[in-house]
Formats: structure tokens, sequence, C-alpha cells
């Protein structure tokens, strides 16, 4: 075993590049003849090799099976692998059971990262009951080893208040080392702390310290919450070109509201170059994700035939998809084409239906055109007073058509009671907003 030792210490030199020129296929072809004679730490050291692909190709059934001869020779890193790759079924059938037993093996022996990935089980209930307050003592343990994920956790869970005792400020020292020792999930939950002010007050000098640095990582999260300061101006001085960067960083990597935030800019010029076409492409990529104002964005450029060729009926198909997702303008949207009958069955009621959606919702536009319906009987029944009501929500809300409709209502006594004076009130507000019917 002695050859063995040596060869992977050699195989240690080469991979570091300490005394020799840095050489990771070396390193693992020392690794391997180690590990054919037996050697656990060597089987160890392969098995991370061969599961990141480096000094070779990935392998990760291959890394599976080292870490499984490692784990039954004793060595606690490779129990907690070994019972890590079952939990999560990556190069081997999963198996939950079996994963938990090999993590326990390991993290009774000392392995940080078995400590770690037992705590996640508990706090995910993975083959458990999820018990947070158990999840905690696993991350504690691991934490105190260094483990930066384990710390990151602990002040995750301190922050959100799930674990009662649990305080940010007994984790934050913890937070700060990973953070500092490189680990991009850290550096995030630093950042949005202080952004968040969880501290006790908010700091954007260090949000946008931390942030950046997990940005840097191409942590997408980090990303595009840095792109919001730089786009809003907070802790930095406001530059579009930036933020569009970020988005763009953020949206690559698949995250939902950096896709439809550099489609936005896409679609107005702001930052970049305007391009239609470009927006429309990442609307449909977050629209495929569920985020119902892409849905929106998507069918106001199919109504509009910006970006793509005009199509009411995929219009309308999107504009239905957020609707019932409940947002808001696109509600709105698919009462109007409704009523008119365009891109759909021409349908008053339903119309009135969606309107009221999107005016419970507190959309001005739609409580004056839920209004308008009610004066004019439009899908449903005509009723003066009903309609005021509707003025009178948009009105309180500052919206000019909603303070003007009311005025006139006013004037005439139609709806509610006639009163020239409040009347004056309303249609001097609305012209004042510049409001012209």
């Amino acid at each position: 075993m002695g050859d063995a030792r040596a060869q992977t210490k050699l195989g240690e030199l080469y991979l570091e590049g300490r005394g020799v020129s840095r050489n990771e296929a070396k390193a693992r072809e020392l690794f391997g003849i180690a590990a054919g004679n037996g050697y656990a730490e060597a089987r160890f050291r392969l098995g991370d090799l061969l599961a990141t692909g480096r000094g070779g190709a990935l392998d990760l059934p291959g890394a599976v099976r080292w870490y499984r001869q490692a784990a039954e020779g004793g060595h606690a890193g490779a129990q907690g692998r070994y019972g890590t790759a079952l939990v999560d079924g990556q190069g081997v059938a999963r198996d939950v059971a079996q994963g938990l037993q090999w993590l326990m093996r390991g993290a009774e022996a000392g392995d940080a990262d078995a400590e770690y990935r037992l705590g996640l089980c508990y706090l995910r209930g993975e083959g458990v009951l999820g018990d947070p307050r158990t999840a905690v003592e696993w991350f504690r343990r691991a934490a105190t080893r260094g483990q930066p994920g384990a710390a990151q956790q602990l002040a995750e869970l301190a922050a959100s208040g799930r674990v009662p005792g649990l305080e940010l400020a007994e984790v934050m020292p913890g937070l700060v080392r990973a953070a500092e020792s490189g680990f991009p999930p850290a550096q995030l939950s630093l950042g949005l702390i202080h952004l968040q002010g969880l501290t006790g007050t908010q700091n954007l000098a260090l949000a946008v310290r931390w942030l950046g640095a997990a940005a840097e990582a191409r942590e997408p999260l980090a990303q595009f919450t840095l792109a919001g300061l730089y786009a809003n101006g907070e802790g930095v001085a406001r530059d579009e070109r930036r933020a569009v960067q970020l988005y763009r960083g953020a949206a690559e990597a698949g995250h939902p509201r950096a896709q439809f935030e550099l489609a936005e800019r896409l679609a107005k010029g702001a930052g970049v170059p305007r391009d239609d076409a470009e927006a429309v492409v990442w609307y449909a990529r977050a629209a495929k994700q569920g985020l119902a104002s892409a849905h929106t964005r998507l069918g106001e450029h199919y109504q509009r035939g910006r970006g793509i060729a005009a199509d009411l009926l995929l219009a309308v198909r999107e504009y239905r998809a957020a609707a019932e997702a409940g947002h808001a303008p696109a509600q709105l949207a698919l009462a109007l084409l409704t009523r008119a009958g365009t891109g759909t069955e021409r349908d008053p009621e339903l119309a009135v239906l969606w309107l009221r959606r999107a005016a419970d919702q507190g959309l001005g536009l739609a409580q004056v055109d839920l209004g308008l319906a009610y004066a004019e009987g439009s899908g449903v029944a005509r009723d003066d007073e009903q309609a005021a009501r509707w003025y009178a929500r948009a009105a309180r809300a500052g919206y000019a058509p909603g303070r003007f409709l009311l005025g006139m209502a006013s004037l005439t006594g139609r709806g509610v009671q006639r009163d020239e004076a409040q009347a004056a009130v309303l249609l001097r507000a609305a012209a004042e907003q510049g409001y012209a019917p």
C-alpha cells in the first residue's frame, strides 16, 4: 500500500501544480493506478476527477463506482459523495433510503459534506420527515468544519425565521467566511441580506459588493438583482448598458424574470439597440416558463405585428394564458378583444367577466371600461349606479378618465346625486392631468 500512497501523493502534486507542472491528466492516471491497488483515498480522488471531468472525460457512473468502493473501505468523504449520488440519482439509480444510510455513516465519521447533505435531506423532507430543527443541527456541525453551503443555509433559515431561536446575528460570521472563501451562493445570500436590510440597516455598498462577486461567478439571481440596481441607480451610478449585460447573463442561464427584463429593454431600445424580433424571442422563453407578464407582452406583439407576423389568434392565446394566471393587463386586453370579437368569438358577457377580474385588481382602465359597460348595458344589465361606483374607484386611485366620467355623472346626476361643485372639482382634476376625451 506504500506505493499506492506515494502514487496518490504524487497525483495530488500534479493536480495542484506543487513542485511540478500542473497536469490533471497525469494526476488522474496516478490516482487510477493507486485506486486499482485498493487505496481508498485514491479511489475517492479519482471519483472526484471523473465526476468533474478534470484530467479527462466526464464520467458520473465511473465516479460513483469509485466512490462506492472507497466508501465500503471506510473513507468518510467517499461515504458522503456516494450517499449524495444515491439521494440525487446522479450517475446511479436513485435510492434515497440507501443514500441516507451512507450519508449518516459519512456524517458520523465527521465528513462536513455529508453533514451538509444530510441537513438538506431533513430540510427538504427527502427520505425523512421534514424537520428544520434537525437540519439546523447538521448544518451547524458542517459549518463548524468550514462547509460553505451549510453556513449559507443557516443564514437563509435565520433570515426567514423558519427556525425559532436561530438568529441571523449568530450565523452571519459563518456566512461572511463562506462568501470570502469564494462560494457564490453565500455571496448571493450576503448581498441580499444587506440589500434587504435584514441586519437592521440596509447597506447598498456591501450589497453591490457581494452581489457583484456572485454575478462574476454567473449566479443568475445575483446577476438579475444587480441588474436592477444598475437600472435604478441604487448603490451604483445608473447604467442601462451594464444592466442589460447582467440581465442577458441571467437570461441565458434561464432566469425567467431576467428574460422578461431583457426583452423589455430590447423592445424599448433601453441600454441596447431596439430589436423587436429578439425581444419576442426572450418574451417567448419567459412565457414558456410560466411568467404571466411575458405572455401578455407576447400577446401585444402578436396583436400589433411587432417583431413577428401579426396573428390575432395567437395574441388571444397568449392573453388568455396570462389572464388565467391572474395578470390584470392581460385580462383587460382579452376583455376588449372578446367584446369586439377580434381573434375570438364575440362574447360581451365573457368580456365583462374579464373586465371585472382586472378591475377588482385595481386596474384603472378596466374599472372605467366596466363602468361604461354598466352605463351602456353592454354584456350586463344597464345600471347607472354600478357605473358610477366603478368610475369612483378609478377616480379615487387618481385615474384621470375615472375622474372625468364621475365628474360628468355628478354634473348630470346619472347614477349619483347631482352635485355641480363636486363635478367641477373632478373635471378640473382630470383636465390638470391632461385628460381630453
